[in-house]
């Protein structure tokens, strides 16, 4: 496994993350959030399963993926 979200479930219990800096804890709960989300008409992401984001555009004849692959 290259990346596993078990591991930062302690980021949700307020008194352990009261020592780490908000905004780390900010950006940490968002990065966990995972789904696939409509940005505009023919332009979707599917976020939170892993840092990069993974983009789909709805073209005139097909679809084009864009994938960073972070890992």
């Amino acid at each position: 496994m290259i990346w596993g979200f078990g591991k930062f479930s302690f980021i949700d219990k307020d008194k352990d993350s009261q020592t780490i800096n908000p905004s780390l804890v900010r950006q940490t709960k968002l990065n966990n959030i995972n789904a696939l989300f409509k940005v505009t008409d023919r332009i979707y992401q599917v976020r939170g399963f892993d840092l990069s984001v993974m983009s789909f555009i709805h073209g005139e004849d097909s679809w084009i993926v864009i994938d960073p692959l972070l890992s």
